[in-house]
């Protein structure tokens, strides 16, 4: 049943691998619960897939229901147990969340970021009998003022050359490289989502 959430939201999290999935996972914010909402995770089956939030003290938990308003991140891992299948991650339910918030969906192993309002799922392969990946859904007010695009450096390093950025706010990035005659050689990145910074 749907709790009193005083004024903030939930955010179910939903992993699954073959016909297995982890339907259990919330994160959110209770403005004034003190932490009367979270719940740690419970042991999980053998040859499925869990869907557990990490906190400071190292807990694992199932539900990491927050009381202070702000700006928050929450670091969580997908444990697959499937042996060598693909792994749908997604925030099904985003309704609840103020439209002046903005949500990114954050694979560490790729540090790939995902803008989750337009997402439908992120997809990614699980090799090996066992693996674990970790996300962090970030959650935090959406910057005011135009976007600007900062400090775009190109060196020279060894055979290659590193390429530097700044963008004011999160947005969609995409690099081309271009000859001489302005013709494009190779896309870098399409559309490629990205958080404010370097």
């Amino acid at each position: 049943q749907q709790a009193d959430l005083n004024g903030g939201w939930v955010i179910p999290v939903v992993a699954k691998a073959g016909n297995r999935a982890d339907l259990s996972s919330i994160a959110g914010l209770v403005p004034g619960s003190n932490g009367q909402h979270v719940i740690e995770n419970p042991p999980t089956a053998p040859n499925t897939v869990d869907v557990y939030f990490t906190n400071d003290a190292g807990q694992r938990l199932a539900h990491d229901v927050r009381s202070q308003a702000g700006a928050q991140t929450y670091k969580f891992v997908v444990a697959c147990a499937v042996p060598d299948t693909n792994v749908t991650v997604s925030l099904p339910d985003l309704s609840q969340v103020p439209a002046a918030m903005q949500i990114m969906l954050v694979d560490k192993a790729t540090g790939k970021s995902v803008y989750a309002r337009t997402m439908q799922s992120y997809k990614y392969h699980s090799a090996g009998e066992t693996s674990e990946r970790e996300f962090e859904l970030v959650i935090a007010p959406r910057t005011a003022g135009a976007l600007a695009v900062t400090a775009t450096t190109a060196s020279a390093k060894g055979d290659g050359v590193t390429m530097t950025y700044s963008v004011t706010k999160a947005c969609a990035i995409s690099i081309r490289v271009l000859n001489l005659a302005g013709r494009e050689v190779k896309v870098l990145a399409a559309d490629k989502m990205v958080m404010a910074g370097a």
